[in-house]
């Protein structure tokens, strides 16, 4: 099964990206709030992995591009790859994580109303933007104790056809936090 799946990445490695995020964040979603909140909140689920199901093909080629630009798994290459994945992707999958999260439970609930209220989306982009202005300070902090050490065993071990599986689980814990901020 394992040859099966890496085939498919090699042969299709946008979709399979995009559909092993999807699904590893899926599972892992899950099982965070069944330990959580002793129960499983669909629409919550459904928004997380499918963030993931975008971020995923991106994260792929940004991987690729990093390996390009400093090839190799020695100690410098690792560093350099670590540190500028923490700049540039940390503070733009954050605040676009909560964006999406706000926006597409509007939608949602937009979607469940049965009144022909309408949602008023300043509101919605204004919540979204406050919310993040409270916590993007917290989340660069909290991310520079998380992912350094995830993504230095990324980019040092993990060869290119398996990272979405290996970085899509460390994105449950992640995602897992992240929710939790998104929703207090």
């Amino acid at each position: 099964m394992w040859s099966r799946y890496l085939g498919l990445q090699r042969a299709y490695p946008m979709s399979t990206s995009a559909l092993t995020g999807m699904g590893v964040l899926a599972l892992g979603d899950s099982a965070v709030q069944l330990t959580v909140d002793g129960k499983v909140d669909p629409a919550r689920n459904a928004i997380a992995s499918l963030y993931n199901a975008v971020a995923a093909p991106v994260l792929y080629l940004w991987w690729q591009y990093l390996d390009r630009r400093w090839p190799g798994t020695v100690l410098k290459a690792v560093a350099t790859k670590v540190a500028v994945n923490q700049v540039v992707v940390t503070p733009i999958n954050s605040a676009t994580f909560i964006y999406w999260c706000k926006h597409a439970e509007a939608l949602a609930q937009q979607h469940d109303k049965t009144d022909g209220e309408v949602t008023d989306w300043t509101a919605v982009r204004l919540d979204a933007f406050n919310h993040l202005q409270r916590e993007i300070g917290g989340l660069l902090v909290s991310s520079c104790a998380f992912w350094p050490g995830v993504n230095a065993v990324n980019f040092a071990y993990v060869p290119v056809h398996s990272r979405i599986v290996f970085m899509s689980s460390a994105a449950v814990c992640w995602g897992a936090w992240l929710s939790h901020v998104s929703h207090r």
